[in-house]
Order: structure tokens, then C-alpha cells, then sequence
């Protein structure tokens, strides 16, 4: 050290000399000689700083570490524009204090939804039974697309209505449904109930904010008595081996048309579910399950939407006729064929997606002359309007539809007369006497 210190002599900083004496006795010690190479192990050499470690670091070994130099400017800031301000909060913090609310620390919009999805959810109940898997995967994908993205990351400390409003006004101003708007919504007020509950948050901010005003959903709407006639000779007339490849699902539409089943559940219909006609029973066909939109098969939409329905015998010779179709196509696939017992699937046996499905549906639509964009749906729409044309008790369709009762005819029912000549008669007939 002190043949350092000489040749230092003149200098002055003698204890730089020091240091750099130390540094090398270090270097050969721990080092076998090689000078560190990151900025975190050169901070670990007497005499080295953050800056000095930085700077050798990225220089010499090209680390990508920010060399600050200078005499750092310290501002002192307020989230509060005014001492008032910062009072009043002071208080409600205070007052959240003497609640026993102790703040949610670094909880966020999206651990309260996992621990909703996890774990309240899993245990609710609709009358004696949970709720289905698939509802709460739906749950799952609404916050993934609608909040997450957004606010997932603010924390529930943070977190003010302004957050939901905002959320929920750039849904309505993207076009999207009220009732996806409504159930996002409902989403974040229960994820928040379980942090009020304990103590976290004082107030659960999602509670204040309304529904914005939205777009008029666009209304369902019914085939009328004689274009549902005329679609279904249009399908009839296709069922020629040539037509079958443009109109293979028409026994399907025709189905969905006479029982009012869902999409879904026509798409998902395997053989097996079919029980056909003997002597002493008529044909039925049993819905049992129902099918995704992507094509993977599930439970029904509700346990009330298993049911029998027995079937009409031009129906069922449709069907037969459909299952011979079927055969060849699976003879002619050979080993592509893939066999899942669908009654109606694709080309190779594999299940059909709704997007397919709809778009042959529009074709065949087309062809019988039908203008109006309908959709796969909407023949429940047109079975349930066409049977309370015809007078069916309510109670019937319900029942044949799928329903625990009848207050959704409001809402699939519509009108498919010109006039409501039946009522304008009633109301004759009695006054004029």
C-alpha cells in the first residue's frame, strides 16, 4: 500500500489510492485476477459506486445498465391538489380505520375475480343443484375479454367507479349487447362483495355505476305459416343425391322447425337418441345434450331442456332416408370417416360448427325466396309463434320446448299475421248483437 500511496504522491485523494490497492487485492483474491464483469458484482469492489459500476459495465461488457450522473433533483408531489383536499382524505382514511377496514394491500380487479370464479362461484347453488361448469367458464370469458384487458391490473384500493363507468361505456360505445354490458357489470359486483365483506375496501364502487344507454338489440323474429311451408317444400325437393352436399342439414332445419329445438341441441343429436317406431310406440327422439359453437357436445342449457319429443311419421321417414344418405357417405369416406354417431355431421362424421351450419342455413333460405336474414335460432322463434297461431295451449309448447313454464312465450312468440283478425273477430261478434 505505501508504494501505492508514493506513486500516487501529488495527487491528492489518497484514499482513491487506497481503494484501487484494495480493489486489486480483491480481484486476485476472489477473482483469480479477472475484473467482474456485471454492474451488481463490480458494486462489490472497495472504492466502485453505482456509477463508476454502471459505466465499466456498460462499456466494456456492453450490459444494458443506466449510467445517472449528476445531482438528482428531488420534487416533492401530491396526488391531492390542495391541503383541503389531502385533509379530507386523511379523515376517511382515519374513519376507514376506526371500521376496520385495512385497505386491500396489493389486491387487484383481477385476484378479486379469480377468488369469485374460484371459489364463491363453485359453491352457489340454483335451487338443489351447482352451477355448471360451462356457466362458470362463460364467466370466465367475459371478464377475460371485457375487464381484464382494461382494469384487471388496478389495484382495489385504486379502484373508483369512474374505472367500472368507463368500462362499461366503451362496451356500449363498441355496439355490444345490453345484456353482455349488464353481465359484466354483475361480474365486477360480486367479485367485489367478498373484499367489502372482509374489511378490504370500504365500498363496493361497481354497486354505483348504471347500465349506459345502448344500441336496440336486434329484435328475433318468425317465419310466417306460409314461408315456413314453402321452405320446407324447397327442402324436400333438394333432397335428391345431387342436392345433398348444398342442403345436408335440411332434416335438421325441418326438426328444428316442428320441435322448436335449439341449434345446438339438432347439431349434437346422435342415433343413439333416436328411437324409432314400432307396432305398439311411435318414433321419439331424446334430447340429451347440446353443442358448442366450435362443436364440442355438453350438457343442455338447462336441466329442464331434457326432454322427449315424439315425432310425426313423415318425420321420421325423413330421418330414415337421411341415415341411408349417411351410410353412403360414410362407405365412400372409408378410413377418413371419423365416427361419433352424429346424426348430423359433416362430410367425415366430424361435429358441425354453428358458423357452418348458419351459413348453409342462409343458402337454403335463399333458394326458397326468404329475404329477410334469418337465423338457425329463429326456427324456434317460428315453431313457437306458428303453434300459438294455431291455438296450441301454452303449456304444451312450453313443454315441448323445453321449458320449466310459460313465461318466456312472451319473449319467443310474435306475431306472424298481417292483422289480428282473431281478436277483431271476437270483438265483432260480441257487439253485434
Amino acid at each position: 500500500e505505501q508504494e501505492v500511496l508514493a506513486m500516487w504522491s501529488g495527487l491528492g485523494y489518497y484514499g482513491r489510492a487506497r481503494n484501487l490497492h484494495k480493489a486489486a487485492q480483491f480481484v486476485a483474491d476472489r477473482h483469480r485476477g479477472n475484473l467482474p464483469a456485471t454492474a451488481e458484482e463490480l458494486r462489490t469492489l472497495p472504492g466502485i459506486g453505482a456509477y463508476t459500476a454502471a459505466a465499466i459495465a456498460s462499456i466494456a461488457h456492453g450490459e444494458c445498465v443506466a449510467v445517472v450522473d449528476g445531482k438528482p433533483v428531488r420534487r416533492w408531489g401530491s396526488p391531492y391538489p390542495t391541503a383541503k383536499a389531502a385533509n379530507a382524505a386523511l379523515r376517511t382514511m382515519l374513519d376507514e380505520l376506526g371500521q376496520g377496514i385495512t385497505g386491500a394491500g396489493e389486491a387487484t380487479v383481477n385476484s378479486a375475480i379469480d377468488d369469485w370464479l374460484t371459489q364463491e362461484l363453485p359453491a352457489r347453488r340454483l335451487g338443489e343443484t351447482r352451477l355448471r361448469q360451462s356457466t362458470i367458464d362463460n364467466y370466465a370469458m367475459v371478464a377475460s375479454t371485457h375487464i381484464r384487458p382494461y382494469i384487471g391490473n388496478v389495484k382495489l384500493n385504486d379502484l373508483r367507479p369512474k374505472h367500472v363507468d368507463d368500462t362499461l361505456k366503451r362496451m356500449a360505445t363498441a355496439g355490444k349487447a345490453r345484456s353482455t354490458i349488464a353481465r359484466v357489470r354483475s361480474i365486477l359486483v360480486q367479485s367485489l362483495k367478498r373484499p367489502v365483506k372482509w374489511g378490504d375496501i370500504p365500498r363496493n364502487v361497481a354497486e354505483l355505476v348504471d347500465i349506459p344507454d345502448t344500441k336496440d338489440p336486434a329484435k328475433r323474429k318468425s317465419l310466417t305459416v306460409e314461408q315456413a311451408q314453402g321452405f320446407v317444400r324447397v327442402l324436400d325437393d333438394t333432397q335428391g343425391d345431387e342436392a345433398w352436399n348444398g342442403y345436408r342439414y335440411a332434416v335438421a332445419w325441418v326438426l328444428q322447425l316442428q320441435t322448436g329445438m335449439r341449434p345446438g341441441e339438432a347439431r349434437a343429436l346422435r342415433w343413439a337418441d333416436i328411437d324409432w317406431p314400432t307396432d305398439d310406440t311411435p318414433g321419439r327422439l331424446h334430447v340429451r345434450h347440446s353443442m358448442s359453437s366450435d362443436g364440442v357436445i355438453g350438457p343442455t342449457k338447462t336441466r329442464g331442456s331434457v326432454r322427449t319429443i315424439d315425432l310425426p311419421a313423415p318425420t321420421i321417414a325423413a330421418l330414415q332416408r337421411h341415415r341411408d344418405r349417411q351410410a353412403g357417405e360414410r362407405e365412400f369416406a372409408a378410413e377418413l370417416w371419423v365416427e361419433h354417431d352424429l346424426v348430423f355431421p359433416t362430410q367425415m362424421g366430424t361435429a358441425c360448427t354453428s358458423r357452418y351450419y348458419r351459413r348453409s342455413f342462409e343458402r337454403a333460405l335463399k333458394a326458397a325466396g326468404i329475404d329477410d336474414r334469418f337465423t338457425p335460432h329463429e326456427l324456434r322463434h317460428s315453431c313457437i309463434s306458428i303453434l300459438s297461431d294455431q291455438d296450441a295451449p301454452d303449456q304444451k309448447i312450453a313443454d315441448l320446448v323445453g321449458w320449466s313454464d310459460t313465461r318466456m312465450m312472451s319473449t319467443y312468440r310474435h306475431l306472424i299475421r298481417d292483422s289480428v283478425d282473431t281478436a277483431v273477430g271476437v270483438m265483432e261478434n260480441l257487439f253485434s248483437q
